[in-house]
């Protein structure tokens, strides 16, 4: 467990952790592994793994969250998740839930993106997905614009209002 009123950064690359509970402002780790979360609650959140990045405890940020599993997965599946900032990913297979809109910064996938949101899934900037797209905004809109995107096969549940750019 790592708690701190200001900040908590641990960005050498040869740590080893195991299951983390984090809560502290702006969080940076770096792990030489894989990650596993359990409860994380912080002002931003910045992520690097060498291997997976997993967690089914809450994850509560209110600025960015930065993810990179280079070509691992990242599996972020609590239904409580409240991701409030820019949401950046580099990884494998992605899976991730917020209980709240989503906007997805810069993100790369190797492999398929599955994205469940209780409110509206938005992005201005790039993103790439080599596989399959799966995007749930739980009837509420979907908009991600950035000429430059790239997609896989893209299935829309629970949406209204849908618009998708794509570099062709």
């Amino acid at each position: 467990s790592l708690t701190s009123k200001s900040g908590i950064t641990l960005n050498n690359a040869g740590h080893q952790f195991g299951t983390l509970t984090m809560k502290g402002a702006a969080i940076t780790l770096v792990e030489a592994a894989a990650i596993d979360l359990d409860t994380v609650t912080a002002a931003s959140l910045t992520l690097t793994a060498a291997g997976a990045i997993t967690g089914t405890s809450k994850l509560d940020v209110s600025g960015s969250t930065s993810l990179n599993a280079e070509a691992n997965k990242i599996e972020l599946t609590s239904a409580a998740n409240n991701l409030q900032g820019k949401v950046s990913i580099i990884a494998g297979d992605v899976v991730v839930t917020n209980n709240t809109a989503t906007t997805l910064g810069t993100t790369s996938a190797l492999g398929k993106l599955t994205l469940t949101s209780t409110g509206a899934i938005q992005g201005a900037d790039v993103i790439n997905i080599s596989g399959p797209v799966d995007l749930n905004a739980k009837g509420t809109s979907v908009s991600l614009t950035n000429t430059k995107n790239q997609f896989g096969t893209v299935t829309l549940l629970g949406k209204d209002d849908v618009t998708l750019v794509e570099d062709t």
